[in-house]
């Protein structure tokens, strides 16, 4: 343990990559407050027999006693902040007292003072795998970030156009619900089938019950104008999406 400790002073700076033993949380028992810098919106987590569990990886800056700490985790976010929860957000985490890299957000407490967190959930992946600061990112199953989106904003025209509706298919793919949204584009109506992210859904329904009719969706439109795909970052990142947050 003191060779430990002293190599944890010898790398103070840089985030350690911890990897979660039976209790990922133990000896986190230091309180701080966080900003939240970045978001990654995570396919869901969960086997065939499981339930899917919405996960997102946060990238924060913990303002810890000892000084400023910047980290990124990997855990649940609760369906009631998941359409409030942006860049800019103050969170409440618990923190370890020598391993500066380990954190999370405490979105509660239960009894006993136990924080609402899906602990089996938690990592603290290595700082290549972490959201850029100011945005809402959404990944893809296996992958750390959508390069067909870039590959189709260099082909594509954007097109800006207004939610109508939608209804759940019973597809899944790439760990998210494949959902038929109704679009309004100002020429006429269309109907696209998309894999919804989590942290996107929860801006465009209220409650998870009601779609949010007029909401803005930003539609990739290729040159033949028939390959029509939804960008889901810059919905996301639409000021009119970003309820309660700051834009």
């Amino acid at each position: 343990m003191g060779f430990f400790k002293k190599a944890v002073a010898a790398v103070d700076s840089v985030t350690l990559n911890i990897i979660p033993g039976p209790d990922p949380t133990a000896g986190c028992d230091m309180r701080c407050t966080a900003r939240v810098v970045g978001i990654a919106d995570l396919p869901a987590d969960g086997g065939p027999d499981e339930y899917d569990q919405q996960v997102a990886l946060l990238r924060l800056i913990v303002e810890r006693p000892d000084g400023e700490h910047e980290v990124c985790v990997r855990q649940d976010v609760p369906p009631q902040v998941q359409a409030t929860l942006v860049p800019g957000s103050r969170v409440a985490v618990k923190t370890h007292p020598v391993e500066r890299g380990r954190a999370f957000v405490m979105w509660g407490n239960g009894p006993n003072g136990a924080s609402l967190v899906v602990h089996h959930l938690l990592r603290w992946p290595e700082p290549d795998r972490w959201p850029q600061p100011g945005r809402v990112e959404v990944y893809r199953k296996g992958e750390r970030r959508d390069d067909d989106l870039a590959k189709w904003r260099a082909e594509r025209t954007p097109m800006l156009a207004q939610l109508a509706g939608g209804q759940p298919t019973s597809m899944k793919m790439n760990g998210r619900r494949v959902y038929r949204l109704d679009l309004n584009t100002g020429q006429g109506m269309v109907s696209l089938k998309s894999q919804v992210p989590e942290l996107a859904l929860a801006r465009l329904m209220m409650m998870f019950s009601a779609w949010r009719v007029g909401a803005p969706i930003v539609v990739l439109v290729g040159r033949n104008g028939k390959d029509q795909d939804i960008d889901w970052e810059a919905t996301i990142a639409r000021p009119e999406n970003w309820l309660g947050g700051q834009a």
